[in-house]
């Protein structure tokens, strides 16, 4: 039933990174939904904790938050049946990807080689999709525009293809220098990440090219430290939360959005503006979806009538900051780093440790560029490619024992 419902997804993944990326979360949920017999799998770790710990805290937040809060939103005439609340649906979704994780442990090997097999398919033909959008962008739009409610929705959805494309390249790549044909699987690879960079640069989507960036530095880190990559990732990413303020405001001292004239000098402008909302609220944030409440234009220049700060700051350790402050900040980094220290040795996943690190720094490098902390849809995307990576887990291992890897240890016995 695992392998069945994760080939399924796999199916509808171009679809649905074709579409935007809204079908995600739902997919995920339901996939989640499916197979209930994964739950006794699971097992309470302390990164856990202390994400449940930030996810309560940023709940919390609501009480003193300037927005009002609408826990759902449903219409028994209309058939409209919505989790309103942004951390709920976040936090239903990353219980979602545990027990799919669960759930992918238990496939045997041939259940394996054949999830596997549809993710390759699945984002090779994503990848001409993102090629064929680039090349032919206008008459793409064209030929979607009666679908979209707006002109922009379908630009938008386009960037965002790329962008799901951008932080599912490293595992491509991987998946494919892991076939027989090893020289050219591996020219392959290094084909798509060159010509990833140039759909992005086309596209002008500057956090996908971030992304594959930091996603060549976290691979780079765990293999030279064989043994503790992962923690010294997970201590990058929670270091970059807890001093997002302060880098940021070296960074966006001075932006005026008046001033603005691209997409870079908007978003210094949007961090500049909230990070006065930070210094007004520093321990406690000023509450859940407070930055929405925000309704300052901008009074000149090119961006002339635009938010200041359009529903988010489009950096996500900000916007931590800004809603559930230091606490929050604290949680969400003590979380990180025991999520990292709860990671087997990189030694001990072979190629699966790049995936995992390459989607870890691809994450991390967009977090801080683009999205909303609460974006459900995002966060199943990234839920996704992770079960991938658990799917393979055990294959991984037993590579790395032929070569003469680091044993591993027992399964299930954790740090």
């Amino acid at each position: 039933m695992t392998a069945a419902i994760l080939c399924i997804g796999w199916v509808l993944w171009p679809l649905f990174a074709f579409a935007g990326g809204q079908g995600f979360a739902p997919m995920f949920l339901t996939a989640a939904l499916m197979i209930p017999a994964a739950i006794p799998r699971l097992r309470l770790r302390p990164y856990m904790i202390a994400l449940a710990a930030f996810f309560a805290f940023a709940a919390s937040s609501a009480m003193w938050s300037p927005r009002s809060f609408q826990f759902s939103d449903i219409s028994f005439i209309e058939l409209r049946f919505n989790v309103s609340s942004d951390v709920t649906s976040v936090g239903l979704l990353f219980a979602a990807v545990a027990v799919m994780m669960a759930a992918a442990e238990g496939l045997d090997d041939r259940d394996r080689r054949r999830v596997n097999a549809f993710a390759r398919y699945a984002l090779l033909v994503q990848l001409l999709v993102v090629a064929l959008l680039a090349a032919f962008e206008t008459e793409a739009l064209q030929l979607f525009a009666p679908l979209m409610p707006t002109p922009g929705e379908g630009i938008q959805n386009i960037s965002r293809n790329s962008q799901i494309m951008a932080v599912a390249a490293p595992t491509l790549v991987i998946l494919l220098a892991e076939s027989r044909l090893r020289v050219l699987a591996i020219a392959t690879g290094v084909s798509i990440v060159v010509c990833a960079m140039a759909f992005l640069a086309v596209r002008e989507v500057f956090a996908g090219m971030v992304a594959l960036v930091a996603a060549g530095i976290a691979i780079m880190i765990v293999v030279v430290f064989r043994r503790i990559g992962f923690f010294i990732i997970a201590l990058i990413i929670a270091l970059i939360v807890l001093i997002a303020p302060m880098v940021v405001g070296l960074i966006a001292q001075g932006a005026d959005a008046s001033l603005a004239d691209d997409s870079i000098s908007y978003r210094l402008a949007i961090w500049r503006r909230v990070l006065d909302v930070i210094a007004e609220h520093p321990i406690s944030g000023a509450g859940l979806g407070a930055l929405r409440e925000i309704t300052e234009t901008i009074p000149a220049g090119e961006f002339a009538g635009q938010l200041l700060v359009p529903n988010h700051p489009h950096n996500m350790p900000l916007q931590v900051w800004a809603e559930t402050g230091a606490i929050g900040a604290g949680l969400l980094a003590l979380a990180i780093v025991l999520a990292g220290w709860r990671m087997p040795p990189p030694s001990e996943l072979g190629s699966v440790g790049w995936r995992a690190a390459g989607l870890a720094g691809a994450f991390a490098a967009v977090a801080c560029v683009s999205f909303d902390l609460w974006n459900e849809w995002w966060w199943a995307v990234g839920g996704f490619l992770a079960v991938l990576a658990v799917a393979h887990t055990r294959g991984a291992v037993a590579h790395t024992r032929g070569q003469g890897a680091v044993q591993p240890a027992p399964e299930g016995q954790a740090r």
